[in-house]
C-alpha cells in the first residue's frame, strides 16, 4: 500500500526535514504556529492501481476524428516534443506507469518534425504513429472539463489610489519538494512549505498573507485594482498586466503556498448565497460586486495563494515549460496523464458549441485539476477567452494516444 511505502520512506531518508515531510503527508503530528492553518492534506491517489484503466480502441471510436484540424494539433504536439527531446531518454514520464519513459516518446517526436504540409499528412501521422486508448477510473470513462484563460488586467508598478492589491513574487523562504524524488508512485506530486527550526512547516495561508501575519519575505511585482480579479488571476495561474503607459507585462506562476484549493463557488452554493446555475466565473464575480462587505471573508476560505514572476515569453507557458496553444492545450492531473501526450477530447452538451470534440495536447496542470478523467481547456488570452472559459463546465471523456511501440509493450 502507498502509506506503507511512505512509512518506509521515512526510515530511508535521513535528516529530520524529510522525516517530517513524510509524516506531514500521513497527517499533521507536529505543533502548528498559531497564525497558520493546519497542515494541508495532499491530493488523494487511487486506492489501487487497478482503479485506473486504459482500453485500446480503433480510430472510428473517436467521434468526429476525421473532421478535426490535425495540422493545428500537430503544431501543438511539436511544441511538446521540443521539451521532450531535450530530456534524458531514461527519465520517467509523468502519469501512471503506462506512460513509460521519455525515450518511449522521443521517436514519435522526431518523426513529427518530418511530417509535411500536404493535406491529410498530419492525420496520417497520428494514425500511423499512435494507438488510441480510452481512459477510465474503474468502469467510469466520464469526467469534468472546465476552461481557463489568461486575463488582461489594468495595473500599476507602484501602489496608488485605486490600485492596492499586490501580485506577490515568490518568497525566499518558500520551499518546494518534488515527492517523486523519494517515491516513484508520487511522481508529479509536489508540496510547498517553509523551514522552521530545521523542520518543514506549512507555509502561511491566504489570510495570513493578505492580513500581514507573515514576515513579508516577498515583494509586490505589480498592483491591481480589484481583489476579486486578482483572486481569479491566482486561479488561472498567469495573466497580462496592462500598464498606464500602454506597456504589457506578462505574469507567470512561480509557486504557491501549498494549502489546498477550495472552490468559493461551491461554498456560495452550499451556503445558499448563489444558485447552482449562477456559479460561473461571471456569476461569482457579480455576487462579489453585490456583496463587497462579505467578499474578503469568502475569498479567504480558499487558503491557497499563488506567487508570480515576470515572463519574457510571447505567450502563456504551461507546466511542460512550452507556450500554450489556445483551444489545443489541456491542463491535466499529471499523476495520471503524462505531460506532452496527445488526448482526443469529447464533450457532452457543449456550451461553447464549436469544441464538442478535438485533438488536444496535455501541456499544463492546475491546483483544481484532480482525477484520471479531468481537464482544463485553455481558451487563450483576453475577455472573449475569459467569457468562454467562465461558462465551461461540462462532462466528457478523453482518449490518450500512445506511441505504437509503447502500446504494444503494455498488457492491455
Amino acid at each position: 500500500m502507498l502509506q506503507e511505502k511512505l512509512y518506509g520512506l521515512a526510515t530511508f531518508v535521513t535528516g529530520i526535514l524529510f522525516g517530517l515531510l513524510v509524516m506531514w503527508l500521513l497527517g499533521p503530528s507536529a505543533p502548528v504556529p498559531e497564525t497558520q492553518a493546519p497542515a494541508p492534506t495532499p491530493p488523494p491517489v487511487p486506492a489501487t492501481v487497478e482503479d485506473f484503466n486504459l482500453s485500446p480502441v480503433e480510430w472510428p471510436a473517436l467521434t468526429g476524428w476525421t473532421g478535426d484540424d490535425h495540422t493545428k494539433a500537430l503544431a501543438t504536439f511539436r511544441a511538446s516534443c521540443a521539451a521532450l527531446l531535450k530530456m534524458p531518454a531514461g527519465k520517467k514520464m509523468d502519469g501512471a506507469a503506462f506512460a513509460g519513459t521519455v525515450g518511449d516518446w522521443q521517436p514519435v517526436c522526431e518523426l513529427a518534425n518530418f511530417v509535411g504540409a500536404a493535406d491529410g499528412a498530419a492525420r496520417q501521422f497520428f494514425e500511423e504513429a499512435f494507438v488510441p486508448h480510452a481512459v477510465a477510473m474503474g468502469e467510469d470513462t466520464s469526467g469534468l472539463f472546465t476552461g481557463y484563460y489568461v486575463p488582461v488586467l489594468p495595473g500599476r508598478l507602484q501602489q496608488q489610489d485605486g490600485f492596492g492589491v499586490p501580485l506577490m513574487s515568490r518568497p525566499d523562504d518558500l520551499v518546494s519538494v518534488n515527492l517523486g524524488i523519494f517515491e516513484p508512485e508520487l511522481s508529479g506530486r509536489q508540496i510547498y512549505g517553509r523551514v522552521k527550526d530545521g523542520k518543514l512547516a506549512p507555509y502561511y495561508s491566504r489570510a495570513d498573507i493578505e492580513q500581514g501575519n507573515w514576515p513579508g519575505a516577498s515583494l509586490p511585482l505589480v498592483w491591481l485594482e480589484d481583489p476579486v480579479e486578482a483572486f481569479f488571476l491566482h486561479i488561472q495561474g498567469s495573466g497580462i498586466i496592462q500598464l498606464e503607459d500602454g506597456r504589457k507585462l506578462r505574469m507567470g506562476f512561480d509557486g504557491k503556498n501549498g494549502h489546498p484549493y477550495t472552490s468559493v463557488g461551491r461554498y456560495l452554493i452550499r451556503e445558499n448565497m448563489l444558485g447552482p446555475h449562477e456559479a460561473s466565473a461571471q456569476g461569482i464575480k457579480m455576487w462579489f460586486a453585490a456583496n463587497p462587505d462579505k467578499g474578503p471573508g469568502v475569498l479567504r476560505r480558499n487558503a491557497s495563494y499563488v506567487f508570480f514572476h515576470r515572463q519574457d515569453s510571447v505567450g502563456a507557458i504551461g507546466a511542460l515549460n512550452v507556450p500554450l496553444t489556445a483551444r489545443r492545450s489541456l491542463a491535466v492531473d499529471r499523476r495520471f496523464m503524462p505531460l506532452g501526450a496527445p488526448l482526443w477530447l469529447e464533450l457532452d452538451g457543449d456550451a461553447n458549441q464549436d469544441i464538442s470534440s478535438r485533438l488536444m495536447v496535455a501541456q499544463d496542470t492546475g491546483g483544481a485539476i484532480k482525477g484520471a478523467v479531468r481537464g482544463d481547456f485553455y481558451w487563450g488570452e483576453g475577455d472573449e477567452a475569459g467569457s468562454r472559459a467562465g461558462r465551461m463546465k461540462q462532462d466528457g471523456r478523453y482518449f490518450i494516444l500512445l506511441p505504437v511501440a509503447l502500446a504494444e509493450s503494455l498488457d492491455l
